[in-house]
């Protein structure tokens, strides 16, 4: 029997003229003990609440081993607060707001943020955010902390600035630099193994610490020779640092990962359509984040109006995520802490904690979606049955057995009647056989799967059985 891979290449261009693979709530696993598939579909993981009621929706998080005992550091609505392990919050002060979201960093007697243009500190022995600032007079947009100095963006030109010595409000009238390789503005700062990183909208410079003191005569960086990408970055959020490397989508609307000084695409042509299709002002607002879960490190596209995509540097593959009756996935920012992954709700003032034995989404429902594409090459094969192999996990006790609809398309346009079969319970693999499906037209037919319960299933192979013009196939 011929072998079909659910989600495999998902949001790719897809040969033959077949729809594009979608692949939502699953991702991409390398299976060699299914030498027949090569690959199975593992769940997303659920998340469960661990504190609400922060004054808005989450647009931050922040953590560091010597602040605030190493709780996680969340903004919302304006607010800081300092969240444990056991979900207790504690109101930390007003930081500003920024529908970009703040931007936090540590030297090792403080925290700083940005959000809005409002710069706020907290020494070790705060118990609040205190306001401060600087002497810029365009707003200041990002920050990020190197050898001990915090180093700020200046909105709307090419400068940065830096503060003296483990003391981020005490900033010097001639205590600048600005970008020198291209008129660009500056977006974002990234201390990357010991030196400067300037993302500007069409370059990013390297600069190195001098080692002159912020007080002495004398710049305290200066640009390490050669070292300019010529490739800029299209929002201030729009970068991310995992597996070594640096992620950003460019301003030429393309995802790239920097190794060295060596920019690599990493989006594809269905994706970059995506980011093309936003509006100039949403282009602005795309995020780039990172989270690790059971060694995959994923790497989260959030496009505004549009949803939120994750590319797994495991297998170099996409996948979807989306959150049921919304627009856009609602977990926004990511932080590991306490021995896990915690994230924020975009719309409301909830934290969750990612979970691989609850598979809702603080109780709603996941929808987990996979198409494939069967070829047709000539003639008009007749699809005599199908079979799905299945893994469950993470029922509940007294949950119904779950159930996979499977339907399918000529057209590409509309979907036949949904078939449905039961998977079995927690514990089992189980194969599932769907029978006659008629008969196939060139140039193929889209195939799709759907689970709607709330609990784990994976999806170990599938295979279909054929009658193809002159025999069986």
């Amino acid at each position: 029997m011929p072998l079909l891979r659910f989600g495999a290449n998902a949001y790719d261009n897809s040969p033959n003229g077949l729809p594009t693979v979608r692949l939502e709530n699953w991702f991409v696993e390398e299976a060699p003990e299914r030498p027949d598939a090569g690959i199975k579909l593992i769940p997303t993981p659920g998340i469960e609440l661990v504190t609400s009621g922060l004054a808005g929706a989450v647009d931050a998080l922040f953590q560091n081993d010597g602040h605030q005992s190493g709780n996680i550091i969340a903004s919302a609505g304006g607010t800081a607060y300092s969240i444990t392990s056991a979900g207790v919050k504690t109101n930390l002060g007003s930081i500003g707001t920024d529908s970009y979201g703040a931007r936090f960093d540590a030297s090792d007697l403080q925290l700083v943020s940005v959000s809005g243009g409002i710069l706020a500190r907290m020494d070790a022995t705060d118990s609040t955010f205190t306001t401060f600032t600087i002497p810029p007079t365009g707003p200041i947009i990002d920050l990020c902390h190197i050898n001990d100095k915090i180093v700020y963006v200046e909105g709307g030109t090419g400068r940065f600035w830096w503060s003296d010595v483990l003391a981020a409000q005490t900033v010097s009238a001639t205590g600048f630099a600005t970008a020198q390789s291209e008129p660009d503005g500056l977006l974002a700062c990234r201390a990357k193994r010991g030196d400067l990183w300037l993302f500007g909208s069409q370059t990013i410079e390297i600069w190195f610490d001098t080692g002159i003191s912020p007080s002495a005569t004398g710049s305290t960086f200066a640009p390490r020779p050669g070292a300019v990408i010529e490739k800029g970055i299209i929002g201030r959020r729009a970068v991310t640092s995992a597996d070594f490397g640096t992620f950003i989508v460019g301003d030429d609307g393309v995802a790239y990962r920097i190794d060295g000084l060596t920019p690599a695409r990493f989006s594809n042509n269905s994706i970059e359509r995506e980011i093309n299709s936003l509006s100039d002002d949403n282009q602005q607002r795309i995020r780039l984040e990172q989270h690790t879960w059971n060694g995959h490190v994923f790497i989260h596209l959030s496009l505004p109006g549009k949803g939120v995509w994750m590319y797994d540097i495991s297998t170099g593959l996409w996948a979807k995520r989306t959150s049921y009756g919304k627009s856009l996935y609602s977990p926004v920012a990511y932080v590991r802490a306490f021995g896990g992954v915690y994230t924020g709700d975009r719309l409301t003032g909830n934290i969750y904690k990612f979970s691989d034995t609850v598979y809702t989404e603080n109780g709603l429902n996941v929808i987990r979606v996979a198409t494939t594409g069967f070829p047709v090459d000539d003639g008009r094969p007749a699809i005599r049955s199908m079979a799905l192999d299945f893994a469950a996990y993470g029922q509940t006790v007294g949950m119904t057995e779950p159930v996979a609809e499977l339907k399918w398309s000529d057209n590409f346009r509309t979907f036949s009647n949904a078939i449905t079969r039961k998977l079995g319970n927690i514990g089992q693999t189980k194969r599932v056989v769907f029978g006659p499906q008629g008969r196939a037209n060139m140039p193929g037919r889209e195939y799709q799967i759907t689970i709607s319960d709330n609990i784990g299933i994976a999806l170990l192979g599938v295979k279909i059985n054929v009658r193809r013009p002159g025999g069986l196939g």
